[in-house]
Order: structure tokens, then C-alpha cells, then sequence
């Protein structure tokens, strides 16, 4: 009876409680904080180099500002009539030829 079977109900109080980090996530985390610092001071670095290339400058900022304000969320796509959101591609062109 030990065996946990898919689809079954879990036990009674099985598993870790809501809210409570794995404990290799918990290490990561320390981790990451205590390199955090110094990895944007890097990252700022690349950012401003004038050796690196446009791919690296790029990348370096978007990271810089995922962490400062948050990972932008996708807008949501409207409508052909809606006033805001979204993103509306209009394809024109002769495809009889491709």
C-alpha cells in the first residue's frame, strides 16, 4: 500500500506544505544572492564595453532590467476591432508565385 499510484488521491498530509522551498532551490537561491551583486556589476560592465558586441550589450541589459523591474508580461492579443492591446500583423503580397 506504500506505492503512490497515479490519479490516486495523495495521503493525508504527503508531500511538502504550501509555501515550504525544496531544499536544493533553498541553495540555489543562497547562492544566487550571494553572487548577485557582483553578477550585475558584471553584467553592467559587458553592458557598457565598447568590445563587446551588440548581442552581448543587449543581453547584459535585458538581464539587468528583468531584475530591477520584473520580466515584462506578454500584452494580450485584441481583437481586429479592439482599441488597446495586442498586436494586429497584416500580410499582404502575391504568394501565388512563392
Amino acid at each position: 500500500m506504500g506505492k503512490f499510484v497515479k490519479g490516486a488521491p495523495r495521503p493525508e498530509n504527503s508531500g511538502r506544505k504550501r509555501g515550504q522551498p525544496h531544499a536544493q532551490t533553498e541553495e540555489v537561491r543562497k547562492l544566487a544572492k550571494k553572487h548577485g551583486p557582483e553578477a550585475i556589476e558584471r553584467l553592467a560592465e559587458i553592458m557598457k564595453s565598447r568590445e563587446s558586441n551588440d548581442k552581448d550589450v543587449i543581453a547584459a541589459a535585458e538581464v539587468i532590467l528583468d531584475r530591477a523591474y520584473g520580466r515584462a508580461s506578454p500584452l494580450p492579443l485584441g481583437d481586429a476591432n479592439a482599441t488597446v492591446g495586442g498586436v494586429k500583423v497584416i500580410i499582404m503580397g502575391d504568394y501565388a508565385k512563392l
